[in-house]
């Protein structure tokens, strides 16, 4: 635990580091326009015109929803940066398609108004009804940001307090939760935008809090609700020997659930929406046990069941988590949602405990890695799930799914990339640099100067990087920076204004941080870091058994794996051998992804070509990120190598 005071991530920071300056340009003139088009061409989003009848084609599903709301909670943050006519226009044709949804009480929802009306909040276990509440008020905050406007979110929140007179602890209500989280985090998102609105604090709340309670003759509320349909409740696909509703991790309450042996069970993105709505609570409420909970649900992720590439989920059958240390690569299912959702989660960890740098470290692995990956260099082809190797036909990349939750969900995260680079904590005068991404941002002291910080980094392919700090001229303050030290750097040397800092052991943590005041009434500092990354090794867990004796290269934040493209002459890649402790060569490669401007760092060296008893030889690897795969063509791939 910490006592310092807890940060909050800046609301308006410039990125203009060209690596992700490409990605984003990847979302603004690919993956919008073209998930607009699939959205369109389904029926999704026409949906909200509840001009469905039976018999019409494209019957609204449960969740379309909530793909509409995210592609619209994306266009706003994009449109935050940069303007784009035609994108506004579609904008406010979603926000006018929201508001003529809405009934005379406050009710939002295609499926339960043109499919099945009459029957809304009879399961909502399975319904998504509150799901996707959550990404409706997640696209209103998004929206009030991009216009200052409350057109979207005032409907919005009058449909929060509908939901809010149908469920809580008071008589005549129903003591529910979602199915799928999603509305405590954007309720408690909501409570902070909105100037303490203590109503969305106390309906996340109740729902955090309520989940996995039992009621009178033993009964949960998924159960209640099954009885009033006169059904059977359906417990979610689960292990052998698993809890009821564990699914829907509803099988029993956060603080003990914490304290089970077996840890996170259950959907996996679900999990991560669910813990990042306990961490925002824990936070907010300065709650210990919240805190401790959450803390302890962190390990079990990290440490037991978290891939490599801050992937999440082994078990394809419920989308989930399998036995600790269980982690198949072929057969992995890895949504790319579960690694958004780690994002979120490992972001609120971070403002609860701002000098835990393993949750920066967490974060930025699963963003580059797990994240990434999940959508084609085009900004027009997606993995569902992200496996961590294939073999024989290779695979190749979709360009929508029926169930197509990913692609609007890797958009709508990218294109609010910025908040997640600082934090500020204003009663501190505290900046906690998160991430090195060249970038420009403003903050105002609690004395009330203006700071204009610029980051120009040399990454993320290489390391270190500068912040400019400016102030007005005659104006007096002080701001303490403090600098995380990155995974896999060789060194860490910080100077302000060419002057060497003498760094300190963080008491919170085991890496070096900096912790130095800027007089800004000089008018400019400069804070430089010098560190450079280097190919490292990285061995599994001893109970890993499906990477025994094997090894993974990372370089930075990055993790490689071996792609078929780019090894013609390994005619299949379970055959090489890694040498333990070979030296990798790195190599800038201007050339293999100059279509989509990506230049990067691969890794060369010599490994064993095992063919059969006789046929042995030593044969030259070629390593990729592994967010690069897949974009020229169908290909297989290994993340973890077997050694000689």
């Amino acid at each position: 635990m910490t006592d310092c005071p807890h940060p909050t991530p800046l609301s308006k920071v410039d990125i203009t580091c060209s690596f992700w300056t490409g990605r984003l340009e990847a979302v603004r003139v690919g993956a919008l326009p073209f998930i607009y088009d699939q959205l369109k061409r389904t029926g999704r989003w026409d949906c909200l015109k509840l001009q469905w009848k039976p018999g019409d084609p494209n019957k609204p599903h449960r969740f379309w929803d909530s793909d509409m709301a995210k592609w619209l909670e994306a266009a706003c943050h994009s449109l935050r940066v940069q303007p784009d006519p035609f994108l506004a226009s579609l904008v406010e044709e979603a926000v006018d398609m929201i508001r003529g949804a809405q009934q005379e009480d406050g009710y939002i929802n295609s499926y339960y108004t043109v499919v099945e009306p009459g029957r809304c909040w009879t399961n909502i276990a399975w319904s998504h009804e509150m799901y996707c509440a959550g990404h409706l008020l997640e696209a209103a905050l998004a929206h009030h940001s991009y216009t200052q406007s409350t057109h979207l979110l005032t409907p919005v929140l009058r449909y929060v307090s509908h939901i809010g007179s149908v469920f809580g602890p008071d008589e005549g209500q129903n003591p529910g939760y979602p199915g799928h989280q999603c509305l405590e985090l954007a309720l408690l998102r909501a409570y902070e935008e909105t100037d303490g609105n203590e109503m969305l604090l106390d309906l996340a709340t109740f729902f955090i809090e309520e989940r996995g309670q039992v009621h009178p003759h033993g009964d949960h509320y998924y159960d209640i609700e099954a009885k009033r349909r006169n059904e059977d409740p359906f417990v979610g696909p689960m292990r052998k020997g698993g809890r009821r509703f564990e699914y829907f991790q509803a099988d029993l309450p956060v603080r003990e659930v914490a304290i089970q042996e077996d840890g996170i069970q259950g959907h996996s993105v679900r999990a991560m929406y669910w813990l990042t709505a306990v961490a925002h609570l824990a936070r907010l409420s300065k709650d210990e046990s919240l805190h401790i909970a959450a803390k302890r649900l962190w390990t079990s992720v990290m440490e037991r069941k978290m891939y490599i590439t801050g992937g999440l989920g082994a078990i394809g059958e419920w989308e989930g988590f399998g036995p600790d240390y269980y982690l198949p690569n072929e057969s992995g299912y890895l949504e790319t949602c579960a690694s958004i959702g780690l994002v979120f989660f490992a972001h609120q960890m971070l403002l609860l405990e701002p000098l835990e740098s393993k949750y920066a470290q967490v974060l930025e692995r699963a963003l580059y890695n797990g994240v990434l990956v999940g959508m084609g260099l085009d900004g027009r082809s997606w993995f569902y799930d992200n496996p961590l190797a294939v073999v024989e036909e290779g695979l190749k990349r979709s360009e929508w799914f029926e169930v197509a939750c990913c692609p609007p969900n890797v958009a709508r995260l990218l294109t609010s990339l910025e908040k997640y680079i600082y934090t500020f904590s204003p009663d501190g005068d505290t900046l906690y640099v998160n991430m090195y991404l060249s970038s420009s941002a403003t903050i105002t002291l609690s004395c009330g100067s203006v700071l204009r910080i610029t980051q120009k980094s040399k990454g993320p392919w290489f390391g270190g990087t500068s912040l400019l700090i400016e102030g007005a001229p005659g104006e007096v303050g002080k701001l303490k920076v403090v600098l995380r030290k990155p995974e896999g750097v060789r060194r860490f040397d910080i100077a302000i204004d060419d002057t060497p800092v003498m760094q300190e052991q963080s008491e919170y943590t085991q890496v070096l941080t900096c912790s130095s005041f800027c007089d800004v009434s000089a008018s400019r500092v400069t804070v430089s870091v010098q560190f450079e990354y280097q190919p490292r090794t990285i061995h599994p867990h001893p109970l890993d058994l499906a990477n025994f004796r094997h090894i993974s290269l990372a370089r930075g934040p990055f993790i490689y794996c071996a792609e078929s493209i780019d090894n013609p002459h390994i005619p299949d890649l379970r055959a090489i051998r890694v040498d333990e402790g070979s030296p990798w060569e790195e190599v800038v490669d201007k050339e293999s992804f100059k279509r989509w401007g990506v230049e990067y760092v691969k890794l060369r060296t010599t490994v064993w070509l095992e063919c059969g008893e006789e046929d042995r030889r030593k044969v030259e690897l070629t390593l990729i990120p592994i967010l690069l795969w897949a974009n020229r063509g169908l290909s297989t791939m290994r993340v973890w190598l077997p050694l000689a």
